[in-house]
């Protein structure tokens, strides 16, 4: 399965949310918006998205704490 790992800057506010994007290229697929904890954007948020992208998912992983 062809996949892509990429991040982007999702514009809310005046602000831009960081959000971590792992996706099938393949076809349409279901999505699943992955809700961090207080740490954020780390390591292992990065690879459960990854892990559930492998399972067929869209997975979405923003920043929440974005306007700081």
């Amino acid at each position: 399965m062809v996949v892509g790992r990429e991040y982007v800057d999702i514009p809310v506010g005046r602000a831009a949310m960081r959000t971590f994007v792992a996706a099938p290229r393949t076809r349409p697929h279901p999505a699943i918006v992955f809700y961090t904890d207080i740490f954020q954007l780390d390591g292992a948020v990065a690879r459960w998205a990854v892990r559930l992208r492998r399972h067929g998912f869209v997975v979405a992983a923003p920043r929440i704490y974005h306007r700081r």
